[in-house]
């Protein structure tokens, strides 16, 4: 098996080599050959006010609470840009996304939107300015423009950038709408926020909470570190320090890393509204990486070792070798898929897609497998039966538990899933490792049969008997 001290290596080499960054303030040059053209998505929470508009924020009194929009942006002189906002329910949205350009022409694209503003006009709420590089000042315009959100329900808005020329207004007494379609070339700085607090400010309404969960669960793993060390002190003293307690203990510091990439992430994000994507990707791999060892200890110990086997066949190890590294790369499609080739106007979150029925099939496999090993060992060995049957109840409910909250939430609100899931699978992960550090304790008295009847000694003698 490959040693741990191995494993971060490689992985901050794989993430230092991924492309950076990543925000929900929108910053950067924008160019490209479409004349209606997505840029990202953002959630408003609730605000006080009972309305459902977009209102013009220049009055200076706005309140906190508000979800607010600055829009600050320089394109060409000659270019009749428009900032769209669509907002809605997903599926809504994604009518009018995927549509073809024979179903939706740009112009009509433009129709649909719920609201529109119109950069190349200078007005009170949308005034042209001189922008700020010298060079352009002549042959480019900067509009900076702010509003106000107030809504009942969260709404997620989709921002889109148009360039549909409309020469009816050539022709104010014709009804024939005609629509030129030009390029996009702009520099954007959008600033889309909710309300004023650390752990709502940059976040949408489907990742609010998202940073005080992580700090609470970063603060839970290190207390679950503070007890397997001492828990492994004590095996230690006992001569019962199996192989399979050092697997837990990789599964716990592998887990640690991916809150602290986390942590690292939302904390950076929280401030400034943008943050460093290799965080985020970092965390990824580091959670895979934390599953898969959980899995093949849960695995391992199904089958009897160090509990009433010294030593698994060599057909088992290829067996588990196997499964562990293709349950391993069906949860790293899901960190290559939201890394690589996610959409964000059609997806909502990474297990919102083919990866993610990859991942949960993978965890369903794992839960039949590790029920037909718990059989084949309550079978074989009749002293374990009580044991076996309360591990095999309570770590196959933990097996199943991730894939259900997944289907759960393709049922509940858009704006509820994501965190609702990234909650539930910290909430999955610590539960099996509290359980855990719970049966490896050698001083509590409701499990002197797990694992502690076998000496360490004992796991390491030959057939003959004699020590390897």
């Amino acid at each position: 098996m490959l040693s741990f001290h191995l494993i971060l290596p490689v992985v901050l080499v794989v993430v230092l080599l991924l492309p950076m960054s990543s925000s929900k303030r929108m910053t950067g040059r924008v160019f490209s050959a479409q004349s209606w053209l997505y840029t990202d998505r953002f959630c408003f929470y609730p605000a006080p006010v009972i309305s459902e508009t977009l209102e013009t924020g220049s009055n200076g009194d706005a309140d906190d609470n508000y979800g607010k929009i600055l829009l600050k942006t320089t394109f060409p002189k000659n270019h009749k840009l428009k900032i769209l906002f669509y907002w809605g329910s997903f599926s809504d949205w994604k009518t009018i996304y995927e549509a073809k350009h024979s179903e939706l022409s740009c112009g009509e694209r433009e129709e649909l939107a719920n609201f529109k503003v119109r950069l190349d006009q200078n007005s009170t709420t949308n005034p042209m300015l001189v922008p700020d590089d010298p060079s352009l000042q002549d042959t480019h315009h900067m509009a900076v423009t702010e509003h106000q959100f107030h809504a009942i329900t969260p709404y997620y808005f989709f921002i889109v950038l148009s360039n549909c020329d409309t020469y009816n207004d050539m022709y104010p007494d014709s009804n024939d709408y005609m629509y030129s379609q030009g390029h996009i070339d702009a520099t954007i700085d959008f600033l889309l926020t909710n309300g004023n607090t650390l752990d709502s400010k940059h976040f949408g309404a489907d990742e609010m909470g998202i940073f005080g969960m992580t700090i609470g669960f970063f603060l839970m793993q290190i207390f679950v570190l503070i007890g397997f060390s001492l828990v492994r002190i004590a095996l230690i003293n006992r001569r019962k320090f199996h192989f399979t307690v050092k697997i837990f203990g990789w599964a716990l510091v592998l887990q640690f890393m991916s809150l602290l990439m986390d942590l690292c992430y939302y904390s950076n994000y929280s401030t400034q509204g943008m943050a460093d994507e290799n965080l985020n990707i970092a965390a990824g791999i580091f959670s895979a990486l934390a599953e898969t060892v959980m899995v093949l200890l849960l695995i391992s110990l199904a089958k009897g070792w160090t509990v009433v086997r010294r030593k698994i066949s060599i057909a088992g190890r290829i067996k588990m070798a196997l499964f562990a590294t293709l349950y391993l790369m069906a949860s790293l499609t899901v960190v290559v898929w939201r890394t690589m080739t996610k959409d964000s106007a059609l997806q909502l979150y990474y297990f919102d897609s083919s990866a993610g029925w990859v991942y949960i099939g993978s965890r369903v496999t794992a839960f039949v497998w590790f029920l037909r090993c718990c059989r084949t060992t309550r079978k074989q060995f009749r002293k374990k039966l009580g044991f076996y049957t309360k591990f095999m109840f309570f770590f196959g409910t933990w097996f199943l538990l991730n894939p259900f909250i997944i289907v759960f939430c393709n049922y509940i609100g858009d704006w509820l899933r994501f965190k609702i899931v990234y909650c539930f699978m910290l909430i999955t992960m610590m539960s099996g490792q509290i359980a855990m550090l719970l049966m490896y304790n050698p001083t509590h008295q409701y499990n002197k049969s797990f694992p502690f009847h076998a000496m360490t000694s004992a796991m390491m003698m030959n057939k003959g008997g004699q020590p390897r």
